[in-house]
């Protein structure tokens, strides 16, 4: 099996400058935790000074707005972006090439299966169809959605498909820019690796944000943490972590703590016992 990793680095050589693996640290006040790979690159977009620039890196990524979908294929709370991004230099035909070879060549991803197409948002479409020369119609498919938004970074985008699964994109910032992110778990489902379990997943995510230095607590981050925790606790997964035992102690004593107050408050709603003693019903009832 292909180091999909190794591959990328190996096809940036020669092409762009590749800047290195970054951990899922916030780059902005809005998002807990990195989200994209752009998002520490949003300054550049804005600004016109930051031309003929082009480069790759490797991105971890945390989305916890995924956590209902961890149990299929595709979602992942945690997961590490191939990026690759061109600051008013790279055009979106070149970069479609980039990432056409690099699947192609470097993967063996050749769209040749049944459910391997790309899409185009249609106020695009025209124009960018003709860079998938190499496609016939019924593997080019117009699609309203394919926008891509990060706060006031937002542009119009082409997706990529590997067997129905999305595998990556390329957005055109504001019209003068390229940004790419390409997903390295869906690229490793797509040619053979035995997809994460949502333990697995959920253990992933966990760790990872303990790896930020991240202590479970009430706020921001750190309740996070503490809500992926419990969510862990709650479906019986066991973390390999200090903070994962400490919640097993912290459930206990919680549940204690209930069994002495619900006489007295039996009335009150299990938001209440949440949000006012942390106590989460659904783990006791």
């Amino acid at each position: 099996m292909k180091d999909i990793k190794k591959e990328f680095i190996k096809h940036c050589e020669g092409r762009t400058k590749y800047l290195g693996h970054n951990k899922a640290s916030t780059y902005d006040d809005t998002t807990l935790f990195c989200t994209a790979g752009m998002q520490a690159f949003k300054h550049m977009f804005k600004d016109p000074e930051a031309a003929n620039i082009e480069f790759a890196n490797i991105q971890d990524c945390i989305r916890l707005n995924d956590l209902a979908s961890l149990h299929d294929n595709t979602h992942h709370a945690f997961f590490q972006m191939l990026g690759f991004f061109s600051f008013r230099s790279c055009s979106v035909p070149s970069a479609i090439l980039f990432w056409k070879n690099f699947l192609k060549e470097k993967l063996s991803l050749d769209f040749s299966g049944p459910n391997d197409y790309v899409t185009i948002h249609p106020e695009k479409y025209k124009e960018w169809r003709p860079f998938y020369n190499w496609l016939p119609d019924d593997k080019v498919i117009m699609d309203s959605e394919c926008i891509w938004s990060d706060g006031d970074i937002s542009g119009y985008c082409t997706e990529f498909y590997i067997n129905g699964i999305e595998v990556g994109n390329i957005v055109n910032p504001l019209g003068h820019s390229i940004d790419c992110g390409f997903g390295l778990e869906r690229l490793e489902i797509v040619t053979g690796v035995t997809p994460k379990t949502e333990a697995q997943k959920l253990e992933d995510v966990i760790l990872n944000i303990c790896d930020l230095g991240v202590h479970p607590g009430n706020k921001e981050q750190a309740y996070a943490l503490r809500k992926l925790l419990r969510l862990a606790y709650k479906k019986n997964y066991q973390i390999p972590h200090i903070f994962y035992n400490e919640e097993i102690s912290r459930q206990t004593k919680l549940r204690n703590q209930y069994e002495v107050m619900k006489h007295k408050f039996a009335h009150k709603p299990k938001e209440w016992w949440l949000d006012t003693h942390g106590i989460d019903l659904d783990l006791i009832t």
